[in-house]
């Protein structure tokens, strides 16, 4: 699958994500490479590396570099907890710069523990 957004070149906008375990030839990673080029976009992927352990080594073959690694945010099923809801708790779409602000500033203040890593990669 690969994620285009029509409106922002930049480059964590656009990124291809691998199917689980693949392996794939020269021609499969040439394809996509080319949809991003003909974009003008710098051909991305995310993945979790475990899902596709031999991908990184074909990539990096094709001259991808890997941008980063970074922790993932899980919850195993045997550590969900009942919560109360407060009544003056409000779930909606966040949307326009300052509530998308917002909510980058409270995302940067919250602690999680790290459980996996995803692995994003490039070619330049």
């Amino acid at each position: 699958m690969i994620r285009f957004d029509e409106h922002d070149e930049a480059p964590w906008f656009d990124y291809a994500i691998p199917d689980d375990d693949v392996v794939p030839t020269a021609d499969e990673v040439a394809a996509p490479v080319a949809a991003f080029r003909g974009r003008a976009r710098t051909p991305r992927l995310e993945y979790v590396p475990q899902a596709a352990p031999t991908l990184e080594k074909v990539l990096l073959a094709a001259g991808f570099t890997a941008e980063g690694r970074f922790p993932l945010l899980v919850c195993p099923p045997d550590e969900v907890v009942d919560a109360p809801l407060d009544p003056s708790v409000r779930v909606a779409l966040v949307t326009g710069d300052q509530n998308l602000w917002q909510v980058a500033r409270v995302h940067a203040r919250v602690g999680y523990r790290k459980a996996g890593e995803a692995l994003y990669i490039f070619l330049r």
